[in-house]
Formats: C-alpha cells, structure tokens, sequence
C-alpha cells in the first residue's frame, strides 16, 4: 500500500523551498521602487525557525536594527527533509488508521448484511 500527499496552493513553494532548500541568491522587492525591509544585525543576527529533519518548529530569531535595501544576497536555504522526515514517523500511525477504519467498514458491513 502507498499513499502521495503533496502540498499545493499559495504555501507549495515556500514548502518546496525549505523542504529542498535553495541554493545562494538574490531577492529582490516584489513592487518595483519599494526597498526590502527587515531585521539585521550581520551574519548569525538570523536564526531560523527550522531545523533539519525536526517537524516541530521554534519562533525565528533575529536581533540588530532595522535594514532597507533594494536587494539582498540570500545565503540560501538548508535542506530540512520534512517530506521524509513525515514518511518516516507517520507511516507507521498511517497504516495503522487505515487498517483501523477498514475492520470499522467490515464490521458495519457484516452488521447490515444480518
């Protein structure tokens, strides 16, 4: 037995993102003439609220003043892994709801062919 789940909607890429991780880039504003604007007090002024292969996440950290700039140099993102990480500790509670709700099903089927 097997089953695919996938994220989708307006969060699948930020979930592809930190999932797999990204290499070194850019980011730019979304609307031209708006500068970015974030907290920033230098390297490690930054911690993310995820690590890997931990599903449960921790508040983000950042600490400095604030920054605006028109373009940053992304250091990219780690690799967290998540879908494994899910595969390996839900399949065993998966298999066992499915195969749960399937003796339900036969037991009420048994039920109302009497």
């Amino acid at each position: 037995m097997s089953e695919t789940i996938w994220v989708s909607g307006i969060n699948a890429q930020i979930y592809e993102w930190v999932d797999f991780g990204t290499p070194p880039h850019i980011i730019t504003p979304k609307a031209s003439g708006y500068p970015l604007r974030f907290r920033w007090g230098g390297p490690g002024s930054y911690k993310p609220s995820s690590r890997q292969r931990i599903i449960q996440s921790k508040r983000h950290s950042q600490s400095g003043g604030i920054y605006t700039t028109m373009s940053v140099n992304h250091p990219g993102v780690e690799a967290r892994h998540f879908d494994e990480t899910i595969a390996k500790e839900y399949e065993p509670i998966f298999r066992k709801d499915i195969q749960d709700a399937i003796g339900v099903a036969a037991a009420k089927t048994a039920q109302s062919n009497k």
